[in-house]
């Protein structure tokens, strides 16, 4: 029998296991009346999000692959997994504002931190993101940073019901709009 560290070379960093994850995709779907119909590849990357279904840990496929190739010297912080990847899962997609294009739209009028202070973000710094759908930015507490991403939690109460407080979130360096 292959495991998914066989096939797709990747291993949960937390638990060290390699049979089942879940990992987020990207496919197109017919929209109609009855629902949704996929149609197509679907499609995903090292910087795709992932969660292991033994143990709820979560991050990227690029650091499940890490966690295989037992690469010694990379820093990766302790992740709270109390949240079940059902309810990660279970959430539609949000729109975040792009900090970086409305920046290079608007360099004198909408500025945001540099790509410095991005790379030092760490695990108990906040940042404030915002949906672009409801032009409605809120604050999150970082837990883990990987690479280009960040996972937090929401830090206050929002008018939309999209996202709560408490809920986790996981976005792009190019999506913090302040530090």
């Amino acid at each position: 029998m292959t495991s998914v560290k066989d096939e797709w070379g990747m291993e949960c960093p937390n638990c060290h296991k390699d049979d089942r994850f879940k990992v987020e995709i990207s496919v197109m779907a017919i929209l109609c009346v009855d629902g949704t119909d996929p149609v197509g590849d679907q499609t995903w990357d090292e910087d795709s999000f992932c969660c292991c279904s033994h143990c709820d840990w979560n991050g990227t496929v690029d650091e499940a692959k890490l966690a295989h190739e037992g690469t010694e010297g990379i820093e990766r912080p302790a992740r709270d997994c109390s949240v079940p990847h059902e309810e990660v899962f279970r959430r539609p997609m949000l729109t975040l504002i792009d900090g970086v294009a409305l920046n290079q739209s608007n360099p004198e009028t909408f500025q945001i931190p540099t790509d410095e202070e991005k790379a030092n973000i760490k695990p108990g710094d906040s940042v404030k993101i915002g949906i672009a759908d409801h032009d409605e930015q809120f604050w999150v507490t970082i837990e883990t940073v990987a690479e280009e991403h960040f996972f937090g939690r929401v830090d206050n109460h929002l008018l939309t019901d999209e996202i709560s407080f408490g809920e986790t979130i996981t976005f792009q360096k190019r999506h913090v709009l302040t530090i």
